[in-house]
């Protein structure tokens, strides 16, 4: 399954153009997150290429850097393909 597209396009379900930051999609992170058996903390112990107030920034809905969003969807497509 394509699960990094399928997140990539979840994560930036709201793109602000003109801009830098893009919203991150609460909602699809979160059901990414309760799919993958995870809590919040999780991301507090293991460092997958972003931090972990970025994560709690990400699931809080704010505007981060394409960077980091992708960096969210790979996580979520590595761990779905071996998990």
């Amino acid at each position: 399954m394509a699960y990094a597209w399928r997140s990539i396009l979840l994560i930036y379900g709201y793109i602000e153009f003109m801009s830098k930051k893009y919203k991150a999609d609460k909602k699809a992170i979160r059901a990414l997150k309760e799919k993958a058996k995870l809590k919040q903390t999780y991301f507090k112990d293991h460092h997958e290429g972003f931090s972990y107030r970025n994560y709690q920034r990400a699931e809080a809905g704010e505007k981060l850097s394409k960077d980091v969003l992708i960096a969210i969807a790979k996580f979520y497509d590595q761990y779905f393909k071996t998990n």
